[in-house]
């Protein structure tokens, strides 16, 4: 017996506690025998039923209200929501602890390119102009 088989069951007692022996008697063997039919059916992968266990306590929940409850009953009726998402939840909770989503790393910031244009740079210096009777100072310190 799977872990989920037994979540079922125990979903399913939960939900038809309280009801008359032969209606209830009647749903837990209905479910008994889903749950065996899923359990030796080889096509039917495992997180296949978690998903029909989660899709189906809705239904279960209304089927509950249909059996049970009149329209003048609203407080029973929250009751009975309040059980419905405690057990959505109970059901999340055992599907991702049993096989947690892994984790990607963190996104990087982005890279940030800031297209300032620079100033062009100074124009050189100018040379100096020499005039014509002026001697280089390397042409008078070389010997003729």
């Amino acid at each position: 017996m799977s872990a989920l088989a037994v979540l079922v069951r125990v979903w399913t007692y939960l939900y038809t506690f309280a009801l008359p022996p032969e209606i209830r008697d009647r749903r837990r063997s209905e479910i008994e025998s889903d749950v065996w039919e899923s359990e030796h059916d080889p096509d039917v992968p495992q997180p296949a039923l978690v998903l029909r266990l989660l899709r189906g306590m809705p239904a279960d929940l209304l089927w509950r209200l249909e059996v049970t409850l009149t329209p003048s009953r609203p407080r029973a009726r929250a009751a009975v929501g309040a059980l419905a998402m405690a057990g959505v939840l109970a059901v999340a909770l055992w599907a991702f602890v049993r096989h947690p989503v892994p984790l990607r790393e963190p996104p990087r910031p982005p890279i940030r390119i800031s297209l300032r244009l620079m100033p062009p740079p100074p124009p050189p210096p100018p040379r100096p102009v020499l005039e014509r009777n002026e001697h280089r100072p390397s042409e008078l310190s070389s010997p003729r």
